[in-house]
């Protein structure tokens, strides 16, 4: 078990040097960070430690021109802010460095890598030439910049052998803000006429920072504090010129202005001021730069920074948990303006659950309130998707009312005029209905045989769609005395009663009599009229006498009317 621990404490911090080692070579290679970032001291020293380590010295002047590169890029996004002043010395250095590279490369192609940093070098002068505020406000930084830049260009960094500047370490200095890479130092040819005080500079004080000063006669006073002054300078400070906040007369002598120096992150100097669980955004939202007190906070630049980071605990018990600002103001809790519209505050039982009566409709509010208050109070059937009228107007229905919903005969706007709409309530049990309507005796089966449900009044009973084959059950009124008494469809058509004709064939209708017997003139044959007409017509008739030989059965012996 002991062993086992071991070996899981070996691997997780195996796992976090690699983690570690990885995010350091991503920083070296990648260069994320820009000038005023916490990190950026850390990066620039990774970048060095990555060109210190290689051996070819070919490709370290190939890494030190794509850090050159790189601090360009620094500079043109940093261009009339508080930091263009270190990235503008931050590419000076960059260049220096590949120079002096380059001169210690005795090597076939050093002609090339010369040419391309001198290319290089003339696309970063146009850059910081075009800086009217570091030409203004740092004219000795400006020219140093300038002045090295011109070595490069005509050559002259190759002709004077550089000072040799230490490696970095291989260890980061254990602060918060890494000590910043050791900026290039160039001392000019001294001779013994450098000892000698100029004439012109008799009785001007011993005043170091001045460019026309004592000092200036020997050496090049490059603008840079820290080149002097990095031992003066307490860990964890602002890395950026001491000028922005000292004077050249004490160091406790500060004059920040805060807005002509741009210095708008604030948490670079004040997070260790800032009390536990305050608001993690910037100072400048809330103070002013000549103090913490009183503090006015700009609800507006917060933007959507949660309401509730500030305010979780002043926020009553059961309280609504949508942010602040959709209902209060910044001036105060008091009054409360509640924006309904907002796409947040559609459900609106989560706040006026306990305000609705007892038994009240259980659906959203809006379906009946406008915003603006209670009353009046306006059901809106279509928004609320409401088919069931039943679920709210059952006990308004008279006794004995149609139990379907009341959407079948009325409108949402008021009860009044009703009318059925038969095909939407796809209706076809009229008697459920009608039974009390109809007449007495009259036809039993559905209204719709008839009628249509625009009117009484107008009907035409169909049939054939009810397969009405029974005459009789309708019409055993309507036959005349003595009338046959087979249906009304053998004679009749449901057009009309006339014209009526009868299919003898089709009825198998052989007992002529049966129907015709008072159809006969008097003294006529007694037998099957069949037997002499057709059913086409009465006339003409003819008798079949095949097999009758008694003749006097019908026709009495003795000449006939109009024979001799």
């Amino acid at each position: 078990m002991k062993n086992s621990r071991v070996v899981l404490v070996v691997a997780v911090v195996a796992g976090l040097c690699l983690l570690v080692a990885g995010i350091g070579a991503g920083l070296a290679m990648l260069g994320p960070a820009q000038p005023g970032q916490l990190i950026y001291p850390v990066q620039s020293w990774l970048e060095n430690v990555r060109i210190s380590l290689t051996q070819n010295e070919a490709l370290k002047i190939e890494q030190y021109l794509a850090l050159a590169e790189r601090r360009q890029a620094n500079l043109q996004a940093h261009i009339g802010t508080v930091y263009e002043p270190i990235a503008a010395r931050n590419l000076e250095a960059a260049v220096t460095r590949a120079g002096q590279a380059i001169a210690a490369l005795d090597e076939p192609g050093v002609q090339q890598y010369k040419q391309q940093l001198q290319d290089f070098t003339r696309q970063a002068q146009a850059i910081v030439t075009g800086l009217d505020s570091l030409a203004g406000k740092y004219p000795v930084t400006y020219a140093f910049i300038q002045t090295s830049f011109d070595e490069v260009i005509s050559g002259k960094i190759w002709e004077v052998p550089p000072v040799q500047m230490p490696e970095p370490a291989t260890e980061p200095a254990a602060s918060v803000f890494p000590t910043p890479v050791p900026q290039v130092v160039r001392v000019r040819t001294g001779s013994i006429k450098d000892d000698i005080i100029p004439v012109a500079t008799h009785g001007v004080p011993f005043e170091p920072h001045l460019p026309e000063g004592r000092c200036s006669t020997c050496h090049n006073f490059e603008g840079i504090c820290a080149s002097c002054h990095t031992s003066d300078m307490p860990r964890a400070h602002y890395q950026l010129e001491c000028t922005i906040c000292h004077t050249t007369d004490s160091w406790h002598t500060l004059v920040l202005d805060h807005i002509e120096s741009r210095l708008y992150d604030c948490s670079t100097c004040h997070l260790d001021e800032r009390p536990a669980e305050h608001y993690e955004g910037e100072c400048s939202t809330c103070h002013k730069v000549t103090g913490w007190v009183p503090a006015n906070i700009a609800h507006t630049i917060i933007g959507q920074f949660p309401c509730l980071k500030c305010h979780e605990d002043e926020r009553p018990a059961d309280h609504y948990e949508l942010e602040c600002s959709t209902c209060h103001l910044p001036m105060g809790w008091l009054p409360v303006a509640v924006d309904h519209s907002n796409p947040a505050l559609q459900d609106c039982t989560a706040c006026h659950a306990q305000v609705q009566p007892a038994d009240h409709y259980n659906l959203q509010c809006s379906y009946c309130h406008l915003t603006t208050g209670w009353l009046p109070a306006e059901f809106n059937h279509s928004a609320a998707g409401a088919v069931d009228c039943r679920a709210c107007h059952s006990d308004q229905a008279p006794a004995g009312h149609y139990d379907a919903q009341c959407s079948g005969c009325h409108k949402t706007s008021a009860w009044l005029p009703a009318n059925f709409n038969h095909s939407v309530v796809n209706t076809s049990n009229c008697i459920a209905c009608h039974s009390d309507t109809a007449p007495a005796g009259h036809y039993t089966n559905q209204c719709s045989y008839c009628h249509n449900t625009r009117s009484w009044s107008s009907y035409d009973f169909n049939h054939a769609a009810v397969n009405a084959t029974d005459c009789f059950a309708c019409h055993s009124d309507d036959a005349p005395d003595n009338h046959y008494s087979g249906q009304c469809s053998d004679c009749h058509t449901t057009n009309g009663w006339s014209p009526a004709d009868f299919n003898h064939t089709a009825y198998g209708a052989t007992d002529c009599i049966a129907c015709h017997s008072d159809d006969a003139p008097e003294d006529h044959y007694d037998g099957q009229c069949s037997n002499c007409h057709s059913t086409n017509a009465w006339l003409p008739a003819t008798f079949d006498h095949t097999g009758l030989t008694k003749c006097n059965d019908c026709h009495e012996p003795g000449p006939k009317p109009g024979n001799p």
